[in-house]
């Protein structure tokens, strides 16, 4: 039988990779195919709730496999724990864990440490509280290994965020239920040394009753005890979601402030995306960010132009500012230019001062229109290009107007 080379046989195989059925019917085929398909089947492992709804252990099933089989601990370069949506009885959230009744879990969670393979971690629904001590154990030492890079803490406690260490360079943080993002009350983390070197940070948070609110988190990540750098961060991403149940804003100026002074002349991105307008009363200053080359802000309320304009006008001329992108979640027809036209030529001034003198290149404004005909949008789009004509004449000026679902 003629052997084909090793690379032409991945790329052959690789057409199967969202296949899985059939690698794993292929692996039969050969000593060469097993290695090739396990390759993909292994790469990346998911302890999700789907699993438990089964009724099975995913470390009782696993862990033979992997003694058994150890090569196959050295494929798998992503993990996913989750311990499941929260379980409402009577309306009343019931805090239990399905993954503290799986006492083979850690064991799997340590043979992936002692390889030292996994890039990419994610945690979500994790009732950290709940889980047996080996376990907690061995997703902290799991965290803590030096091969990873990139981390998600979905509708956990955000504290969990100290457990990396060095090598973590992609950080996310997305909280939206609040009955799983309580404290580590009784179960203190072992932090992680030396602190992790951040690149990129993404923060999400909604208002739910007892949500922790951005100063909170805020406060966890510049405390020096939780060993996270942010001065070399270079991409920040913050997106407050819609305000649900009862509760302040979980929008705080000053955190946001607080943030951006940690990270200093590294950022060079800076995302902001609310529903509403946060920021029309309070402008960011963006100035200690000497490094800043692109800025994107979202939002839901034409109003928000007088804050993002107090931002942009701000920006001093050296900073090495290249694009600004203003993101509209859903403008409707009826939305008027008209009412904040001082607000639109005081941008178009300001961002054509940024072209002329300094650095920008681009302006990007993007939105999509409901239920809305060609015509509408072209008149949207007409109006707004009117509203800023020096960024037009300068030809940096990009209008991009969706239809979410067109009449014509």
């Amino acid at each position: 039988m003629l052997e084909l080379p090793t690379e032409l046989v991945q790329q052959i195989l690789g057409n199967l990779a969202h296949d899985k059925p059939t690698l794993m019917s292929t692996s039969l085929a050969s000593p060469t195919f097993r290695d090739i398909c396990q390759q993909m089947l292994f790469k990346e492992i998911k302890f999700t709730s789907a699993v438990f709804c089964d009724q099975i252990l995913p470390g009782a099933k696993l862990l033979p496999i992997l003694k058994g089989s150890p090569r196959i601990v050295s494929y798998i370069q992503s993990v996913s724990i989750s311990d499941g949506h929260i379980i409402r009885q009577n309306y009343r959230p019931v805090a239990a864990s399905r993954l503290a009744n799986d006492s083979d879990f850690a064991g799997v969670l340590n043979l992936l440490s002692l390889q030292g393979r996994v890039k990419d971690i994610s945690l979500s629904n994790l009732r950290w509280s709940k889980l047996p001590s080996t376990t907690r154990k061995a997703i902290s030492v799991l965290c803590r290994s030096r091969s990873i890079q990139t981390a998600s803490i979905e509708s956990s406690p955000f504290q969990l965020t100290g457990l990396f260490g060095q090598s973590l360079k992609n950080l996310k943080i997305s909280l939206s239920v609040s009955e799983s993002c309580s404290p580590l009350a009784g179960s203190p983390l072992e932090k992680a040394s030396p602190p992790s070197q951040l690149q990129s940070l993404y923060i999400s948070l909604c208002n739910f009753r007892g949500q922790p609110k951005l100063t909170k988190v805020v406060d966890f990540l510049l405390n020096p005890a939780a060993m996270i750098e942010l001065h070399g961060l270079r991409d920040l991403y913050i997106n407050r979601g819609s305000m649900t149940g009862e509760g302040s804003d979980t929008y705080h100026p000053d955190a946001v402030k607080r943030l951006l002074s940690a990270c200093g002349s590294s950022l060079e991105t800076f995302t902001f995306e609310a529903e509403g307008n946060p920021i029309q009363q309070v402008a960011l200053d963006l100035s200690p960010l000497t490094n800043l080359r692109k800025i994107c802000i979202g939002w839901s309320d034409t109003g928000i132009m007088r804050g993002f304009t107090q931002i942009i006008e701000a920006v001093p001329l050296e900073t090495p500012l290249e694009i600004v992108h203003m993101y509209h979640a859903a403008m409707k027809p009826c939305d008027p230019v008209d009412h904040i036209a001082e607000s639109w030529t005081n941008l178009d001034k300001a961002c054509a001062r940024l072209h002329e003198h300094g650095h920008l290149a681009k302006v990007l404004f993007n939105s999509s229109m409901h239920y809305a005909t060609t015509l509408v949008t072209e008149d949207a789009r007409d109006a707004i290009a009117n509203a800023l004509p020096r960024l037009r004449r300068l030809e940096i000026l990009d209008i991009d107007i969706s239809v979410e679902a067109d009449l014509d």
